[in-house]
């Protein structure tokens, strides 16, 4: 099942991938596809491991993505949008996000 969110009840949403086993520099990458399956929206982090902030004890890269007075919201962009995550160039895992 996938989290849910209607639009035009959210301004932005926090996208947090907490990570295990990682050390050193790394990017990771959010590629944000829509229900349609084009990507929408690439956001790129930079980080070190030891320098990031703990969530439940793990490095967390935490990232912004706006719903508000965007496209998904202008154009009502709802149904099931996918994340896939990438740490340096290598898809990790995709996950299904629910926009009503």
């Amino acid at each position: 099942m996938s989290d849910q969110f209607a639009i035009d009840a959210v301004r932005d949403l926090d996208v947090a991938v907490s990570w295990s086993n990682v050390q050193g520099s790394h990017v990771q990458q959010l590629r944000f596809l829509s229900p349609s399956g084009d990507e929408y929206q690439k956001l790129e982090s930079a980080f070190d491991a030891a320098k990031l902030t703990l969530d439940a004890g793990l490095p967390t890269v935490h990232n912004t993505f706006p719903i508000a007075g965007t496209w998904i919201q202008q154009r009502a962009t709802v149904g099931v949008w996918t994340v896939n995550v990438y740490l340096d160039g290598k898809l990790i895992t995709s996950s299904p996000l629910n926009l009503r």
